[in-house]
């Protein structure tokens, strides 16, 4: 691409644009002036075979220097921004890697935010709503449940 000033587009699986892979295979695509110059986010790619395994996928497309347009395909929703992340997203890429240890001196974390009570003390919002129903005072205990699937789809 260097020598050419020429342009690619790919499909991988949607995790080339999440979590661990991003600071480990995007700054090694996005340097010396390559950019993504358009993207269309995950969606799920069936195909004709007898078992059809349907797989999450992402379009990619890199170019050389400045590009005019820029574009973000997200189901019908079409956005032009001035910049495309490794994360598919609006803006500049910000890499976000592993520390092997905490800046401000914290324990470490060993198992991130993995619920490990079986699910027994996460409630859906009907089951909120008639536990602060029948207490009052229980809803000071409830806190917002967000993972990262709730985050990424923003609800």
């Amino acid at each position: 691409m260097h020598e050419t000033k020429s342009a690619c587009a790919f499909v991988a699986t949607s995790s080339v644009c999440e979590g661990l892979q991003v600071p480990t295979l995007w700054p090694h695509l996005l340097k010396d002036g390559v950019a993504i110059n358009f993207a269309i986010r995950p969606f799920k790619w069936s195909n004709l075979a007898k078992s059809n395994a349907g797989v999450t996928v992402v379009v990619v497309g890199l170019a050389m220097g400045d590009q005019k347009a820029r574009v973000i395909f997200d189901g019908d929703q079409r956005i032009a921004p001035e910049k495309i992340s490794a994360y598919l997203t609006p803006g500049e890429t910000v890499f976000v890697d592993t520390a092997p240890s905490s800046r401000a001196n914290l324990p470490r974390m060993v198992m991130g935010g993995m619920p490990r009570d079986g699910g027994n003390l996460i409630f859906s919002f009907e089951e909120a709503k008639v536990l602060t129903a029948s207490s009052m005072s229980a809803g000071q205990y409830l806190r917002p449940y967000v993972g990262s699937a709730e985050l990424v789809r923003g609800t």
